[in-house]
């Protein structure tokens, strides 16, 4: 928001406004990046993990053949 607002009979100072506002603002990324690490942390962390444990074995396999 502008740092003031003139109308014919009023100025409005936004200062508090904008301060509430960035104060929203903050907490919602802290919501959502709480959120995010979650999903990742705790769901996707598992996946991602056997993930990398079964091409781990993968490559520590003999090749059968020459190819």
């Amino acid at each position: 928001m502008p740092f003031e607002i003139r109308t014919n009979m009023f100025l409005i100072i936004c200062s508090d406004i904008n301060d509430t506002l960035c104060e929203d603002c903050e907490e919602l990324m802290k919501l959502i990046l709480d959120r995010v690490g979650e999903h990742v942390f705790h769901q996707m962390a598992p996946k991602i993990s056997a993930e990398v444990k079964q091409i781990k074995e993968d490559l520590a396999q003999k090749a059968g053949d020459s190819k």
